[in-house]
């Protein structure tokens, strides 16, 4: 269920490590970052994401294997900051795209369980 409000969620999965996800409106997850040793390297990455995710240029849109569409982006040093969700259509994806560009404002919130979903 969504809170009516675009944020990012951090997580800490079985193993330990965190992650954000980040949420849309009706609390369905847009993208999900990589996995870091602690809640404090995760909140970096959730601070670099909000900078990075503002330039719509930085998303790299693919196709699957099985011709769904998603977008990854990427950090200043390479590597995998961020990826997305499986879109059915490349016109739903670049519109996903604009959603996570425009939530650089979103707001961080906490979730301590070991797994959503």
């Amino acid at each position: 269920m969504g809170n009516g409000k675009n944020h990012y969620l951090i997580i800490k999965g079985e193993t330990g490590r965190f992650h954000f996800n980040m949420m849309a409106k009706n609390g369905k997850v847009v993208a999900s970052s990589r996995t870091v040793k602690t809640k404090e390297a995760c909140e970096e990455l959730a601070q670099t994401a909000k900078t990075i995710l503002q330039d719509e240029s930085r998303f790299i849109i693919s196709e699957s294997k099985d011709k769904q569409f998603y977008f990854i982006v990427y950090d200043a040093g390479g590597v995998m900051l961020i990826q997305s969700e499986m879109y059915k259509r490349r016109g739903n994806v670049k519109a996903a795209v604009k959603r996570v560009s425009a939530m650089h404002n979103a707001p961080t919130l906490f979730d301590y369980t070991t797994k959503i979903g």
